[in-house]
């Protein structure tokens, strides 16, 4: 089941990277704030329109046991071709 624990890494580094985006944005809408209540108070537009939130990276799909029962039985498949291989090598004397 290591294909879960790879999972799970991918999974915290696309929340950690989505976190940044989110905060620079954050920071954008607060400078976008103060912009709009200073030309609010000066009978203005502002001077930019706000910040639109970026995309966010979307989930990876989580592994499914159905994927490793199929891994497993290809797997086994192929070993035992490849002993069927090695016996008709033998017998070929």
């Amino acid at each position: 089941m290591e294909a879960i624990g790879v999972w799970k890494v991918r999974e915290m580094d696309r929340k950690e990277q989505n976190s940044v985006l989110k905060l620079e944005w954050e920071k954008e809408v607060k400078k976008w704030e103060i912009e709009r209540n200073s030309a609010k108070c000066e009978r203005r537009k502002p001077r930019w329109t706000k910040p639109k939130m970026p995309p966010m990276e979307k989930t990876i799909p989580k592994p499914k046991v159905a994927d490793f029962v199929e891994e497993r039985e290809s797997s086994e498949e192929n070993k035992e071709m490849e002993g069927e291989d090695t016996s008709e090598g033998g017998d070929s004397d």
